[in-house]
């Protein structure tokens, strides 16, 4: 009988894990009835029970190890792969996680993938990614990371975002979890493009790069489109145009001019989204960013009298209190200076209190309604100033054969 990785391993681990994570009767029942199963060579009998095992505890590695050794058996190496995979993200702490990835490691190398060597010390995963075509740039994370086919490199683990583009092809990604420990294996088929417009250079029969991109706009309707000032008209919502930065300007009646800078590659296609603002609602957003300035104005205004009575009040409550103190007893001075009793200097104190309060009061109303009127006026704030370069929009790159993206934005106060 070939011997299988991990099997005597695996078996001697079995009654512990099931220990630490207390299953169901019918788990273990299920789950040894599949072990015992693969131990004597009846892998499809094995498969059943294991299946079974792995209904009623979704969460538990050991259905998954041993149906990864199944798949070994019967040559499935895929299979195994993804359920080693699926046992190793279940447990990644496992004491049986060098002999899981092992197994893993010998399905991958039965299906021809490039092996990678961790080191002793090393926490990470790695990636492999290959395409129905080579040459292709690979991404990590949106940034490049290489070409297909893609050896094994080692990464953080984690989820992780691979892209893969190729000039004449639609770009795809991938959403991944990179394990530690394994060899996350990625790949691609990449679809032609159908905007791709291949030429064939006269005398030698080869096609020649493409010397022009695609440009498609949406979210206009009734619009007038200029590109670098000159009226043009669209297609399907897209025109044909020359490699480099182009400006777009979009005016629609009652709506404000919309302006973006793109960057058009050679053979590739970019979508922009226009959103357009409105007259009336820029006009409206304007007044309430102005009436909520006025309001904050008056308001400090007012605190600043307030404030400026109630500290008048509290200085005659303060100079009342030093005369009564400094009265000399057994005399009537109340005809040069009025006599005022405690109740009249607290009473005076009080009122200083008061107005002090409404003095805090109006500067608080005052600062909030300055901030939703600042609010107001940068949400009313043009995208772009007079004389200056319009903002980018997303556009792709293309040059000396590399492809990528570049996002940017122009943040104006």
């Amino acid at each position: 009988m070939r011997l299988h990785i991990a099997c005597a391993v695996l078996a001697a681990s079995a009654g512990i894990a099931l220990a630490q994570q207390a299953p169901s009767p019918q788990f273990v029942r299920e789950f040894q009835a599949g072990v015992d199963a693969y131990r004597l060579g009846k892998y499809d009998e094995a498969r059943a029970h294991l299946e079974q095992a792995k209904a009623f505890e979704p969460k538990l590695p050991g259905p998954y190890r041993y149906l990864a050794a199944v798949d070994q058996s019967e040559s499935k190496f895929a299979d195994c792969v993804a359920d080693a995979r699926t046992a190793i993200d279940l447990n990644p702490k496992s004491t049986e996680i060098a002999e899981t990835i092992k197994l893993h490691d010998a399905c991958r190398a039965s299906l021809g993938k490039p092996a990678y060597t961790f080191a002793a010390d090393s926490t990470g995963g790695a990636i492999s990614v290959t395409a129905n075509t080579d040459a292709a740039t690979v991404t990590l994370n949106g940034l490049k990371y290489g070409a297909t086919p893609l050896a094994p490199r080692e990464v953080v683990a984690g989820d992780a975002e691979i892209g893969v583009s190729k000039v004449g092809f639609l770009p795809q990604t991938k959403t991944v979890k990179v394990l530690a420990g394994v060899v996350t294996d990625v790949d691609f088929t990449l679809e032609k493009d159908p905007n791709f417009h291949e030429a064939t250079d006269v005398g030698n029969g080869h096609p020649a790069e493409p010397v022009t991109g695609f440009l498609e706009i949406t979210g206009t309707t009734n619009a007038t489109i200029k590109l670098d000032g000159k009226d043009v008209v669209l297609k399907d919502n897209k025109l044909e145009s020359d490699p480099g930065v182009h400006e777009i300007e979009v005016q629609s009646p009652g709506m404000e001019s919309w302006r973006r800078r793109v960057r058009i590659a050679r053979g590739q296609k970019i979508t922009v989204a226009v959103a357009m603002v409105s007259s009336d609602d820029r006009a409206s957003t304007h007044g309430k960013g102005v009436a909520f300035v006025t309001i904050g104005a008056v308001l400090a205004a007012g605190a600043l009298g307030t404030g400026i009575y109630s500290y008048r009040q509290a200085e005659i409550a303060h100079d009342w209190y030093r005369i009564e103190q400094t009265r000399p007893s057994g005399s009537d001075t109340s005809g040069i200076l009025p006599i005022h009793t405690r109740a009249d200097i607290d009473a005076q104190s009080d009122k200083a209190k008061t107005w002090g309060y409404i003095s805090d009061a109006a500067v608080g109303a005052a600062v909030v309604s300055f901030g939703v009127g600042v609010y107001f006026f940068l949400k009313d704030r043009p995208e772009e100033r007079p004389g200056q370069p319009a903002p980018f929009a997303i556009a792709p790159i293309l040059g000396n054969g590399d492809t990528g993206f570049v996002i940017e934005k122009a943040v104006q106060w």
